[in-house]
């Protein structure tokens, strides 16, 4: 499965990715990172090879944990 690495997204414009998934796996609201949907991805590499800025890459088995600020 692939995973969208949101710090190397720039978030400003429309995902190409979006267009070249041959299963429509990938989505986007507005100018956000582009989710992948683990139900629909047949992990083909499309989008890890087509985007520039590296921010696709393949999950190695572990989940990227997001970081929390305390309150």
């Amino acid at each position: 499965m692939s995973l969208v690495l949101e710090e190397r997204c720039p978030q400003n414009h429309a995902c190409p990715l979006i267009n070249i998934c041959p299963v429509d796996a990938l989505s986007q609201k507005g100018f956000a990172a582009p989710q992948i949907d683990e139900q629909k991805c047949i992990d083909c590499g499309a989008c890890i090879d087509f985007c520039p800025y590296r921010a696709v890459v393949e999950n190695s088995g572990h989940e990227r944990v997001k970081q929390t600020h305390p309150s």
